[in-house]
């Protein structure tokens, strides 16, 4: 699972703000365009990674969500 903290039709630069308030932010150049910025994590279970996302990272990253990939293939598990 990971955590999608932004999204951007342009490669973002290190100076964003998002950069600031994460640590180790990777990013993904998506099939349909644009770029999705994530943090990587290993949760123990769904409900979890959820309250991490609401309790950490909503009040910095409003439109934070949860993304689970599955043979390559993302799926939004939560807006």
């Amino acid at each position: 699972m990971a955590i999608e903290i932004a999204t951007s039709t342009y490669p973002m630069d290190k100076t964003e703000p998002v950069f600031q308030q994460f640590g180790n932010v990777m990013y993904e150049k998506l099939t349909e365009g644009g770029y999705s910025y994530l943090i990587m994590a290993n949760f123990s279970s769904k409900e979890s990674a959820l309250d991490f996302l609401q309790k950490v990272v909503k009040p910095r990253a409003e439109k934070a969500r949860l993304i689970q990939f599955d043979e390559g293939n993302r799926k939004v598990i939560r807006d």
